[in-house]
């Protein structure tokens, strides 16, 4: 029994080991899945966490990042106001 369960070991590495996997193979562009917040980590379509870099200033829209905008505050903004994390903003 012992010499079959190794067998099977080694017929089952050999197989891993035979995988080639590209990074995002099994991503496309109609999933969110593959795009994510490099600062806040949360994925497209999902609001930003408070302090995020990414985060863009939904009122002065001129890509000014919220946190440092001297006119509006996130404490301000209801969420439905706040701009939720897009691919686009992170090319």
């Amino acid at each position: 029994m012992e010499e079959n369960k190794t067998q099977i070991q080694k017929e089952h590495q050999a197989y891993i080991k035979s995988i080639t996997i590209k990074p995002n193979d099994w991503l496309n562009e109609n999933t969110s899945y593959g795009y994510s917040c490099g600062d806040c980590k949360v994925d497209e379509g999902e609001l930003h966490q408070v302090g995020c870099d990414h985060e863009k200033c939904p009122i002065c829209n001129n890509g000014q990042q919220l946190i440092s905008c001297k006119k509006h505050d996130w404490k301000d903004l209801t969420d439905k106001q706040r701009i939720p994390c897009s691919k686009e903003e992170l090319k």
